[in-house]
């Protein structure tokens, strides 16, 4: 029993390590859209 404990510990650690990495993801897709459009803008 002492095992299914930390099982689910490590899965939810998981679970956080995997949101994180996506919000990053998210958060640079997001800076290069608006480098984009803000060079674009000062392009034309």
């Amino acid at each position: 029993m002492p095992n299914h404990r930390f099982y689910t510990h490590l899965a939810i650690r998981h679970d956080s390590n995997i949101a994180q990495k996506m919000a990053q993801m998210r958060k640079k897709k997001c800076t290069e859209i608006l480098l984009t459009v803000f060079l674009s803008q000062n392009l034309n």
